[in-house]
């Protein structure tokens, strides 16, 4: 009761609300943190989204929806989904806040009666936060429109070798094949280490469209810091690239005379996979 007391005194003094934590199974406690969450605070905002959103009864989302929508309150009403689904309204009224827009764009993105609402906010959300991309891409009810609002502005970046670019880019796998032609030419010795791996792996998803980059595989393989790239390309390509059959043979034996274990499992991976 008194640290109770004293939090509701003093709701920023962090000592005491962490000292409440050892009695978190006492419902006073927990309703406490709800309250406080209500009222924006960062600390029970975070700790109800990552460890208590099941204990949430329908008065406490309640609460939750009419509190101080702060960021972190936002991004709790997120984790939530369409159970936080009283709080939209005023979240629709945020989503050009330059603050608090882009965190409610994603509440409201996580809620599927209120996703439409938002679709036209995703691909520039997509695009320049890197933060958020994850969430914007996991939650998206509509993944190969996404792809063609955002690939073609992506690519233009990631082919001046910008890593944030080809990130966002190669997150899409098989949807990116579009873009198979210059990656193709970047999956190539002379290029820089981690766009060339890259590449390569993306290229792994593209099935068919990845022959044109064989030539540049063979050549990989030669050499032990180019190798690993390949080998998981060649896994998820699978019995499109039976032609290497052979040559990852060869290798396996030459491999075996001083015979490194996570590169022979992988090398054996490759080979099942193409044999399927």
């Amino acid at each position: 009761e008194a640290l109770l007391a004293r939090c509701r005194a003093e709701p920023l003094a962090g000592t005491f609300s962490e000292a409440l934590d050892f009695f978190d199974a006492d419902e006073r406690v927990f309703d406490f943190k709800v309250e406080q969450a209500a009222a924006g605070y960062d600390r029970p905002c975070t700790l109800l989204l990552y460890e208590g959103l099941e204990r949430l009864s329908e008065h406490h989302i309640e609460l939750l929806c009419r509190g101080k929508l702060t960021v972190p309150l936002i991004n709790l009403l997120g984790g939530l989904g369409e159970r936080a689904r009283a709080a939209a309204p005023r979240l629709l009224e945020l989503v050009d806040d330059p603050e608090r827009g882009k965190r409610a764009v994603l509440a409201l993105l996580a809620m599927p009666s209120q996703q439409r609402a938002v679709l036209e906010y995703l691909p520039e959300i997509y695009v320049a936060d890197h933060l958020l991309r994850g969430s914007v891409f996991r939650l998206h009810p509509d993944r190969e429109a996404l792809a063609r609002a955002v690939l073609p502005r992506l690519a233009v970046a990631a082919q001046k070798m910008d890593g944030d670019a080809f990130r966002a880019l190669e997150r899409f796998g098989p949807l990116a094949v579009g873009e198979a032609v210059w990656v193709i030419g970047m999956g190539r010795l002379g290029v820089e280490d981690y766009f060339r791996d890259s590449a390569v792996e993306l290229l792994g998803e593209f099935g068919e469209s990845a022959r044109p980059a064989f030539a540049n595989f063979f050549k990989l393989l030669e050499y032990s810091s180019t190798r690993t790239a390949v080998l998981r390309a060649l896994v998820k390509l699978g019995p499109v690239a039976t032609e290497f059959e052979i040559p990852l043979e060869v290798l396996k034996l030459e491999l075996s005379r001083y015979p490194k274990a996570e590169e022979m499992a992988l090398l054996d991976q490759a080979l099942q996979a193409i044999r399927v």
